[in-house]
């Protein structure tokens, strides 16, 4: 059952938000980028998530999926998504999503412009790895428990 509430799909400037995140399952791994090693950026040299920031009034989903497409050359579609939330924080909000896509469909991933390296890292390997975002692995780790449902904070 797809778990996304409706508002990430639409498009608008009544959908504030900064930007999107998506871990993209490919079988038991999951899609992730070492960042670039510049001490400009935060998490330097951290293994990330495809995601990023909006670009005018895209959608959540829109945002997330073409920043994949961007960072990895896969094209994910309204039907790969599994979960998707808005994570409320300050300054801004972002979201974030789960998907799934089929082994085939991620067989000729590309890093883009941006990043280091682009690796299809397994799911515990990427919660305990000392050097990947650790919002990110928090994010995993409780749609992984279920808590997903936890009311957002206000």
């Amino acid at each position: 059952m797809i778990e996304v509430p409706s508002i990430a799909f639409e498009s608008g400037e009544h959908s504030r938000f900064y930007g999107a995140k998506v871990i993209v399952f490919v079988g038991g791994k999951i899609i992730t980028i070492l960042r670039d090693d510049f001490p400009s950026i935060p998490y330097p040299n951290h293994w990330d998530l495809p995601g990023g920031g909006r670009e005018k009034n895209e959608s959540a989903w829109d945002c997330a999926a073409r920043e994949c497409y961007e960072e990895t050359s896969l094209r994910l579609v309204r039907n790969d998504v599994l979960w998707g939330r808005r994570f409320r924080s300050s300054p801004h909000d972002n979201w974030f999503f789960v998907a799934r896509v089929l082994d085939q469909r991620a067989k000729d991933l590309v890093l883009g412009e941006e990043g280091q390296e682009l690796r299809l890292m397994p799911v515990d390997a990427f919660l305990n790895h000392p050097r990947a975002v650790p919002h990110f692995q928090q994010r995993l780790a409780d749609w992984i428990s279920g808590l997903d449902a936890r009311p957002e904070p206000s």
